[in-house]
């Protein structure tokens, strides 16, 4: 197993007897050969969103993946309200509003990351983009709600009916978080 992260702080914490790797996932993965072709399982959760070109990331994972292996990615969707208002407000403005009401997150102890949502849908698009790079047998399953109006319950009781909506219906582009799963 190797653990990658595109910051050396985050895998420093690691303890010693895990392999790891330094490179952002969408960038040029030419520097690290040893890894062409030689992963069986490549996994990620909540990271795509952080992700400048999603659909390089994608197509870096294709050339890491061995014959036959399976990548899979669990990630916040673009439209989902919260998420698109992450999207468009500046880093700042939203790392400061997350730790306000999470004070648990503080950027040694869990760090709030920038907002990109390249390729991060649960949509039809996502797959045909899977397709064209390669990947096979691909499975995009969304998921719906989130917990981030608990504190307001007029908002999350009207969050909870049109998400309840949405899933009975499978508007895929309003879903809040999907599973993408692709072998190569």
């Amino acid at each position: 197993m190797t653990i990658n992260d595109i910051s050396p702080g985050e895998l420093a914490v690691l303890p010693p007897l895990y392999k790891t790797a330094h490179f952002d996932v969408a960038g040029d993965i030419d520097a690290i050969p040893h890894l062409r072709g030689a992963l069986d399982l490549a996994f990620s959760r909540m990271v795509f969103e952080h992700v400048e070109n999603g659909q390089q990331a994608w197509a870096n994972l294709y050339k890491m993946l061995a014959p036959g292996g399976v990548a899979l990615a669990f990630m916040p969707t673009l439209y989902a309200l919260p998420f698109t208002i992450n999207w468009l407000l500046p880093h700042k403005l939203t790392s400061a509003v997350v730790k306000r009401l999470q004070p648990h997150r503080t950027d040694e102890a869990d760090p709030v990351f920038p907002a990109r949502y390249s390729w991060c849908r649960a949509g039809g698009r996502v797959r045909t983009m899977l397709s064209q790079i390669g990947y096979r047998e691909i499975v995009i399953l969304p998921f719906y709600g989130h917990f981030y109006y608990k504190r307001f319950p007029l908002v999350r009781t009207a969050h909870e009916r049109f998400t309840d909506l949405a899933r009975r219906h499978d508007w895929r582009l309003l879903a809040t978080f999907t599973y993408i799963a692709a072998r190569k």
